[in-house]
């Protein structure tokens, strides 16, 4: 059993990035055109978190529990770089992330044990979900709408996680 220290550490970091989730979907409505940028600072920060959590973990060994914080990173990088990419190859780069992190979980879960794969099937859903997201609003909304709204909910969906 982990240490007490461990495991507040531990949840104390995904409620900080369920606050980042928060805040994430509110991005577009408060920043404006800066929206992306900040948006992908903050998921560059919640890819770290998601990295060092995998690192601290039982499971630290496993170069496929860094995936997530990899794909994570990538695109809040991606994100940052925004500014010289066209808006509709954001939305498929960042959808096509969202989507290679899923089949990686997926992947995942159909390694483990049948009691341990229903929360990675869900993660993994989950991104499938945040890239329909990304493609079905930014049609109605705009594409950095669409954006904060779909990695608000990744990076809350994260927090959860490392709450659990």
């Amino acid at each position: 059993m982990p240490p007490l220290f461990q495991i507040i550490r531990t949840r104390v970091t995904g409620a900080l990035l369920m606050a980042l989730g928060i805040i994430a979907l509110l991005m577009p409505q408060v920043a404006g055109r800066w929206s992306l940028t900040i948006l992908g600072a903050l998921l560059v920060g919640g890819g770290l978190a998601e990295t060092y959590a995998a690192f601290r973990s039982g499971r630290g060994g496993e170069a496929s529990s860094y995936l997530e914080g990899l794909f994570t990173t990538l695109a809040g990088t991606l994100l940052l770089l925004s500014s010289a990419l066209v808006r509709a190859g954001l939305r498929i780069l960042l959808i096509g992330i969202l989507l290679a992190d899923g089949l990686a979980k997926l992947f995942n879960a159909w390694r483990k044990p049948r009691s341990d794969r229903f929360p990675l099937m869900l993660n993994g859903f989950l991104d499938f979900g945040c890239a329909a997201t990304i493609w079905y609003l930014s049609h109605f909304i705009g594409v950095a709408s669409a954006i904060g709204i779909a990695i608000g909910i990744y990076i809350a969906a994260a927090g959860w996680r490392m709450v659990l």
